[in-house]
């Protein structure tokens, strides 16, 4: 599996249950503030005939502050959730992380990378990565649209 800064990445075709579901199985996670670099934005996987697709809860994230790049056989999702000001409160429960976050989805068979797109509507991220014969070689940048 990938690896770069320590952050792992999600396999696309393997046993990837463990990886989303850390923290809501098994565990019970606590109510109390998280601190933001435990963020990690809860993300669906799936495949279609033509395509697999990367689709990311991202509530409250300005698009402005969202970055998709393939490189190699690894997708990158990087952003940041702003906090707002807590000035005047006193907090009982506060379970909406803020801050930086990024998740890695290895893809370990060959896409269209000049064919990414990325989407954003209502606070869901959508990565559509098109499926093809071989995988070319470089980085791309995928604008979100």
């Amino acid at each position: 599996m990938s690896q770069s800064r320590g952050r792992r990445a999600i396999d696309l075709f393997g046993d990837f249950s463990g990886e989303l579901l850390g923290g809501m199985m098994g565990a019970p996670r606590s109510i109390g503030y998280a601190p933001a670099s435990n963020w990690r934005p809860e993300t669906d996987l799936y495949e279609t005939a033509d395509a697999y697709h990367v689709v990311l809860d991202l509530a409250g994230v300005d698009p402005e502050h969202l970055a998709v790049e393939m490189e190699g056989e690894v997708l990158t999702i990087r952003g940041v959730r702003m906090e707002g000001s807590r000035a005047g409160r006193r907090y009982h429960a506060m379970e909406i992380a803020a801050g930086p976050f990024e998740r890695r989805v290895r893809v370990a068979r060959p896409v269209e990378v000049s064919g990414i797109s990325a989407s954003y509507q209502r606070g869901i991220l959508e990565v559509r990565l098109p499926k093809a014969e071989e995988r070319p070689a470089g980085r791309r940048r995928v604008p979100i649209g």
